[in-house]
């Protein structure tokens, strides 16, 4: 397991098919004094249908960033196996 950092993840862009056309998802990534988030970008329209790369986790606390990152590094190499 290669271990991503923030860095790694924003320059990320997965890509999969839906019906016949290529779509390509992004993660965002916000941290500031106490908090982390990183999310995927790729929204539908509908509100409803979600990417196969869809992803949103948030902690606070001095260790938020750490732990958010270790939650994203376990959920990607879970999602590269399937």
């Amino acid at each position: 397991m290669n271990k991503m950092y923030i860095e790694d993840i924003k320059k990320l862009r997965p890509s999969f098919k839906f019906g016949d056309m290529t779509m390509t998802d992004w993660f965002e990534v916000n941290e500031g004094r106490g908090y982390c988030i990183i999310k995927s970008g790729l929204k539908h329209a509908d509100g409803l249908t979600k990417s196969p790369y869809d992803y949103e986790h948030f902690k606070g606390g001095n260790t938020a960033t750490k732990e958010v990152l270790k939650h994203f590094n376990n959920w990607w190499e879970t999602i590269k196996q399937k």
